[in-house]
């Protein structure tokens, strides 16, 4: 009777916030569990954060980050002794993909980042001791890991059709409804391939309007001849296609058309690891191989979904949600061992949830076996960097 009358009385974000707090009393666990030596990226003033997980914010030992105060977001580096590098600002970024800060995987101690020049969105370049600058005019979602290609989407529509993961400087317009994947060669700028909606809908059994369509996370592979992407639908339930682009053979392939897919790596330069959703909105982890075959990975274990990083042939770093109790955690994954490590255990606040939410999105050091995690346990986000974590 008690929850008849409570779900009656509020909202489901009310709820959520409710079941959060009482959850986190019941627990009695610190807000904060760190299982790996670990150091902070904290701003008294200001959120602190990197965006997706599928960048790396590191070159060497300096380290990449965003610092947002009243709307407005700077960027940052900070450096071997604990100092601070101010680099420039930012007008177009989001809370959940930050503004695609990365280092230029050609140019040495060089940033690249989105931008927003009052007219369009861009990409902007510079060398963060010499301040050598460049503006190329296509906002980049992926860059290869060759520096050869770069890959660009309307992240105007992205921003009013997934809030939280594109920009809203402009306003939203029907005909951005029939856009597409821009491939721009990183070394004369000239675009080298164009996929449009109309090619990606040829492909779709089902009959969708591409008003209520739009992509998000495109992901070159190791290589740089192929890159992933979602094809997402805006309907009562959220639907995400999985699709690869061959870009020697301008080939274009539907992965799942099944189940909606929600995150993603490459394993190497033909298979790939996604979470995806099934017709009982139970999510899992899949192997996918460029046969559209499709093999469930760790089914006891891997229950819920994650933002997923291959580390080897065998070791995976993921994360979770927020459950019931408000806690989310980053998870080292042995697939050889089928055994999962918890490397941290978090409290996140219910100060905001929804676009403004604060992922963990577990961001990955390779040289260095480090792990960079945005967290937000009192209502203030920061960057945590998790050490020796594999």
């Amino acid at each position: 009777m008690l929850k008849k009358i409570i779900k009656k009385m509020t909202t489901p974000e009310q709820r959520v916030k409710i079941n959060r707090v009482l959850g986190k009393m019941m627990s009695f666990k610190h807000k904060e569990n760190y299982y790996r030596p670990y150091k902070e990226i904290v701003d008294k003033d200001s959120d602190v954060f990197f965006g997706y997980y599928d960048i790396n914010q590191f070159s060497g030992n300096n380290i990449a980050f965003l610092k947002v105060k009243n709307d407005k977001c700077k960027i940052f580096v900070r450096k071997n002794d604990g100092g601070e590098l101010y680099i420039d600002s930012t007008n177009a970024w989001c809370w959940q993909q930050g503004c695609r800060l990365r280092w230029h995987p050609s140019k040495e101690n060089t940033l690249m980042w989105n931008d927003f020049d009052g007219y369009k969105y861009h990409t902007r370049t510079k060398n963060i001791y010499t301040g050598n600058e460049e503006i190329i005019e296509y906002p980049f979602y992926d860059v290869s890991k060759n520096g050869y290609y770069g890959l660009a989407i309307d992240f105007g529509r992205l921003g009013y059709m997934r809030p939280g993961y594109g920009y809203t400087n402009l306003p939203n317009r029907d005909e951005d409804a029939y856009g597409g994947i821009v491939l721009v060669n990183m070394n004369t700028f000239i675009v080298e391939s164009f996929v449009s909606y109309n090619d990606i809908l040829s492909l779709i059994p089902q009959k969708l309007d591409p008003k209520i369509c739009y992509l998000n996370h495109l992901s070159f592979n190791p290589s740089g001849n192929k890159f992933l992407f979602f094809f997402l639908t805006k309907e009562r339930l959220h639907k995400a296609r999985l699709f690869v682009y061959d870009i020697d053979k301008s080939e274009l392939k539907l992965l799942e058309n099944e189940y909606s897919v929600s995150h993603y790596c490459w394993i190497n330069d033909d298979e790939i690891i996604a979470t995806a959703y099934d017709e009982n909105r139970d999510c899992k982890y899949y192997l996918y191989k460029k046969d559209a075959c499709r093999k469930i990975l760790m089914p006891d274990k891997l229950t819920v979904d994650g933002h997923p990083t291959i580390i080897s042939k065998d070791i995976m770093i993921t994360d979770t949600y927020p459950n019931n109790e408000g806690f989310q955690k980053v998870l080292k994954v042995d697939f050889n061992e089928n055994n999962i490590d918890v490397i941290a255990d978090l409290y996140s606040t219910v100060k905001y949830l929804g676009e403004r939410r604060t992922d963990l999105h577990p961001r990955v050091d390779l040289e260095n076996k480090r792990v960079a995690i945005d967290s937000n346990v009192n209502g203030r986000r920061k960057v945590c960097i998790l050490e020796r974590c594999f």
